[in-house]
């Protein structure tokens, strides 16, 4: 398994536990509140506090924490990045440009993350502000946040945190290949599994490319490769895609 595998993994443990954390404030105010009266007017007054409310739940969840954990990692990428290059005999090391440019990706990652959380929340607040209007009994409500938490904001957050790991080790490869004087070459790596995208697929099978070949398949396949892709061009030597190609 590799470091960003790995970080992935962990991220998803974490996140689960900061969403079951969630989702328990959620309930609870709502229990706290007028979530369930029978009294519409009640419920009415419990809608103006929700957005506050479940924006507040979200941020004592951890899942801010969760997030900065994982982008504290992407060192761990750089590292493992940098033996494989050495290993490689490829240059490893990265000019101050490079370090400004992966403190703005991490600052970019932190953004994101944030959009998803804040996205979610307003999202959540508009559906249960459906239900204080019509009335919902506790259990559709604990269901309907359970259906929300799982198949928007933790896929929404997992699918980021897979795109982002391959976003940070493409930018590394990049720039560290910026450091190289001979003409460049890359293989496209990554799993081979039942959730590969037919680009991907397109990808592996070719594997070597010359630096115009990856600047066409990246061009054409763009939009597929957009989101939760888990492969990459990893720079290699000319005699080792000489070798292979």
């Amino acid at each position: 398994m590799s470091v960003a595998e790995k970080q992935v993994v962990d991220f998803e443990k974490n996140l689960r536990r900061a969403i079951n954390r969630f989702q328990a404030e959620i309930i609870a105010n709502a229990k706290s509140g007028y979530m369930f009266s029978s009294v519409a007017e009640d419920r009415i007054r419990y809608a103006a506090e929700l957005y506050d409310g479940i924006t507040q739940a979200l941020r004592d969840s951890g899942y801010y924490s969760v997030v900065s954990d994982l982008i504290e990692r992407d060192r761990e990428i750089i590292s493992e990045i940098k033996s494989l290059r050495s290993a490689n005999k490829l240059p490893s090391t990265f000019s101050k440009s490079s370090a400004e440019t992966f403190n703005a990706l991490c600052s970019l990652e932190y953004a994101q993350f944030d959009n998803i959380g804040k996205g979610f929340v307003a999202s959540l607040s508009q559906e249960l502000t459906n239900y204080i209007v019509r009335g919902v009994s506790e259990s559709d409500f604990i269901m309907a946040i359970r259906e929300a938490l799982d198949n928007k904001f933790a896929k929404y957050a997992r699918t980021y945190a897979i795109t982002s790991r391959a976003q940070f080790i493409q930018a590394v490869q990049d720039e560290a290949a910026k450091n190289y004087d001979g003409e460049l070459f890359w293989e496209y790596v990554g799993p081979d599994d039942d959730r590969t995208r037919p680009a991907c697929q397109e990808g592996l099978a070719k594997q070597y490319f010359t630096d115009a070949e990856r600047e066409q398949f990246e061009s054409e396949t763009a939009d597929e490769r957009a989101w939760n892709c888990r492969h990459t061009f990893q720079q290699i030597t000319k005699e080792d895609y000489e070798a292979n190609k």
